[in-house]
């Protein structure tokens, strides 16, 4: 009988919306683990366009269905399918669209550059093979300051679309042809020579979404702004 349910249930909906609703509800399913995961999409432009494109999704599909969801059941599978996409991607929608007006249309064009400029100084194969280890170095600050920072991310070859980001190294010089700045102990664990730091990359960890710092900064810049208006201080 609930078979039979569930097949009048999904009768109702479109087949496009059908194919809508999975699509969100796959695509919210990866973006809340790249949100609160190390995992991210391996290229920085669509980690970039991913998430507001599945806020927008998200959002298509719930206002699509809410006609057409009556029963429980049905409001059920819109909850599941939609939800999760607009709560973590619309975010990033608000955030994109607020970064091409001043005053942060500045910080994200050094973000641009800065994330352009970004190279690989380091390779490094684990000793089974099954993980690639980068040391990725993108220059920061003043330009004529010869600093930047660099960070530990690992890629897989059997899973070429997705990395994780491991650690932030710090800032140093501008020396992009040196190749010793980390090494493999065994297939679970890197040290970083710099910091004298070992860390475990077998274990995957939560992280609390950057979204939300950036949000809370935006906030913070603008409530600033409003009392230089009004104050002058």
């Amino acid at each position: 009988m609930s078979e039979i349910n569930t097949e009048n249930n999904l009768k109702t909906f479109p087949q496009w919306l059908i194919i809508v609703s999975i699509l969100s509800g796959i695509s919210g399913l990866l973006l809340t683990i790249g949100l609160f995961t190390d995992f991210s999409w391996n290229s920085i432009w669509v980690n970039l366009i991913f998430p507001p494109t599945v806020g927008i999704l998200g959002l298509v599909c719930f206002k699509a269905s809410k006609p057409i969801a009556k029963t429980k059941r049905q409001k059920w599978y819109r909850g599941i399918c939609c939800l999760p996409a607009m709560i973590c991607g619309l975010p990033y929608f608000v955030v994109m669209i607020g970064a091409i007006f001043p005053p942060f249309i500045l910080a994200t064009g050094f973000w641009v550059t800065e994330e352009a400029d970004r190279s690989i100084v380091q390779k490094s194969v684990s000793p089974d093979g099954s993980v690639v280890a980068l040391v990725s170095y993108k220059p920061s600050g003043a330009y004529t300051s010869g600093l930047g920072s660099t960070e530990l991310q690992l890629t897989y070859p059997n899973f070429p679309l997705v990395k994780r980001d491991l650690h932030k190294m710090g800032k140093t010089d501008s020396d992009t042809n040196r190749t010793n700045w980390i090494k493999w102990i065994d297939n679970n664990n890197i040290y970083i020579i710099d910091n004298q730091k070992t860390i475990e990359v077998g274990v995957v960890k939560f992280e609390i979404p950057q979204v939300l710092f950036v949000i809370f900064l935006g906030i913070a810049m603008l409530a600033r702004l409003v009392v230089y208006v009004f104050t002058g201080s």
